[in-house]
């Protein structure tokens, strides 16, 4: 009898370089329950992802049913149709191995080819951010350079900013009005306030740095404190509950939320009401809900921990709070995203051409010395920030 799946000398390795299956041969008899045991890094998703066709392998042979595993579209779809996988965390990949082709996951399904899929993942999330924001040429960019970092395709610019400018226009006809703020105080161009922004990009690096740290770190404590993800998340509730009440009460929320009101209050208000620790605690607001399992919503508390640390740290630089605010909001934005040129469009979207040169310095300084992290640990950085190498690493 054949078995139900038979591997021969089967081989798989990272792109980094790092082998995780090394000439693996195995048969699972049909009827049967067959457990694959070992320690964590051991190459057990791995496997599994190639018996599947997620990944392919560099090396051996899958048969499923007697049949060898081709690994074609045709070929991929009669193993699915055997072969199916159930995730061991749904909450990072939902169809597929990285995030690019999860995302692209809905295009390739309506019969268009890997790369026309991608386009129209890219169409989308330049749509959707242009419409909740107000702000389309940002939005395009921001969908072509945020996830392969270094590397823009340029055959999707066409559709990603039409499709931003829709967007952009259906909220208007909805009667969302753009966002906005009015900054006062902006510095001069002169020798001192190039010095002061490169030393508030400094600092914004440092923030968004510490940023991710903190988000990505909270979501480890509770996956190995808390293994259940439901409780994670009744536990996480708990904790924004106690947060809030001891924010104001139920009824008076200044740090829970988006964060809108205080970019509202870092920039157009000049930095008031702001307090010295608003930054850590929108922070702590935010790292408790992502780590407890929350996706989705964490560009705004970007913006509002980068605009109140900027509007607090300003005065001890000679800058005006309103404008330390709106630098800060965009140069952590982009240690956050890694995104420099959306980060430059936004800031001329949101605060208007006047300062733009400050702003875009502010922002590359932000880039430069930010590292690797990344708000968004699947984003693929492809080119080194410090010299003009190929070093094609996921944001830590």
């Amino acid at each position: 009898m054949n078995p139900a799946i038979e591997t021969k000398e089967l081989c798989y390795a990272y792109e980094d370089g790092t082998t995780a299956l090394d000439h693996i041969t195995l048969s699972a008899g049909r009827g049967r329950i067959t457990g694959i045991l070992g320690a964590n890094g051991a190459g057990k998703s791995t496997l599994f992802l190639n018996l599947n066709g997620v990944l392919t392998p560099k090396e051996g042979a899958v048969t499923v049913n007697g049949r060898r595993a081709v690994y074609d579209r045709k070929g991929i779809r009669e193993v699915r149709r055997q072969v199916g996988i159930v995730f061991q965390d749904p909450d990072d990949q939902l169809f597929s191995a990285d995030v690019y082709r999860d995302i692209s996951f809905g295009g390739v399904n309506l019969g268009l080819e890997p790369e026309e899929g991608r386009i129209l993942t890219v169409c989308g999330m330049a749509a959707a951010f242009s419409a909740l924001f107000g702000t389309p040429l940002t939005a395009a960019v921001f969908a072509l350079e945020v996830v392969h970092v270094g590397v823009i395709q340029y055959a999707a610019l066409v559709p990603a900013l039409l499709s931003s400018l829709v967007g952009f226009l259906l909220a208007g006809w909805l009667r969302v009005p753009p966002t906005a703020y009015t900054v006062s105080g902006l510095a001069a161009l002169s020798p001192l306030s190039l010095l002061q922004m490169v030393v508030v990009g400094a600092l914004c690096a440092v923030l968004a740095v510490f940023f991710c740290a903190v988000t990505h770190g909270a979501g480890h404590v509770y996956a190995k404190v808390l293994p259940d993800p439901r409780l994670r998340a009744l536990v996480g509730g708990a904790l924004v509950l106690l947060l809030s009440l001891l924010d104001g009460g139920l009824s008076h929320q200044y740090y829970n939320g988006a964060g809108g009101n205080l970019v509202e209050a870092a920039v157009t208000a000049g930095g008031m009401g702001v307090e010295p620790w608003a930054f850590l605690a929108k922070l702590l607001f935010t790292a408790v809900t992502l780590g407890a399992g929350f996706r989705g919503g964490e560009i705004v508390p970007t913006f509002a921990c980068g605009a109140t640390f900027g509007c607090v740290t300003a005065p001890f630089l000679g800058l005006s709070p309103s404008f330390g605010g709106a630098v800060g909001m965009v140069a952590t934005f982009c240690g956050v995203t890694n995104c420099p040129l959306s980060s430059i469009l936004l800031a001329y979207e949101l605060f208007g051409g006047d300062g733009l040169p400050l702003y875009a310095l502010a922002i590359a300084v932000a880039y430069r010395l930010s590292g690797y992290s990344g708000l968004y640990s699947e984003q693929q950085i492809i080119y080194s920030k410090r010299v003009p190498r190929e070093i094609d690493r996921k944001a830590e």
